[in-house]
């Protein structure tokens, strides 16, 4: 769904990549400084600033939303750099998803969303491996998997944890369903 989105919104991230590009900021640049901002979000929560960390979540996750538009309109595509973005989005995530449980939300729930999403990802990666284009195949991509945990840590800031325990439920149910559409999708093709 994201995805769909994204490239509805693609035009308004490539004249801001441009804007960046004249610039001299690199698409690494960007995904760097994304991923340095989700490491700062459990700093933010250990020193009792959960609202801190959801604006550093929120900056982390637009610089991955850029990084790609940037690299297009500056000609900076590269495969190290879909190797840095890749790592760069995995070590977020559980950035975030840390950062949820420094706030006292269960660990079993964490550890499962987090083996979760990292399957949906692994997933499209076999697939790319074998030269199939995996991305929005399911339900629950990155960008979904984001806006479940940006509404997790509102519901810890709000102080109503029964949204949060929700929320991450229904992103361990999605991903599921997310991993077994991908498992389908990969069958078909490679058979």
């Amino acid at each position: 769904m994201i995805t769909r989105l994204r490239r509805a919104v693609s035009r308004y991230f490539e004249a801001l990549g441009v804007k960046l590009y004249r610039l001299g900021i690199t698409p690494n640049t960007v995904t760097f400084a994304g991923l340095f901002f989700s490491m700062l979000c459990p700093i933010a929560v250990l020193f009792k600033e959960p609202v801190i960390a959801v604006l550093l979540m929120v900056i982390s996750s637009f610089a991955d939303a850029i990084d790609g538009a940037l690299a297009r309109v500056s000609g900076f595509v590269s495969r190290f750099g879909s190797v840095v973005d890749s790592f760069s989005d995995r070590v977020s995530e559980f950035m975030f998803l840390y950062s949820l449980f420094l706030l006292g939300i269960r660990a079993d729930l964490i550890l499962i969303a987090l083996l979760v999403s990292f399957l949906i990802s692994y997933l499209r990666a076999l697939g790319e491996k074998q030269g199939l284009y995996v991305e929005g195949i399911g339900l629950l991509e990155r960008g979904e998997r984001l806006i479940l945990i940006f509404i997790a840590f509102l519901g810890v800031v709000m102080n109503f944890n029964i949204v949060t325990y929700a929320t991450l439920i229904l992103l361990i149910v999605l991903g599921l369903i997310t991993v077994i559409q991908r498992l389908i999708y990969l069958e078909k093709k490679l058979r």
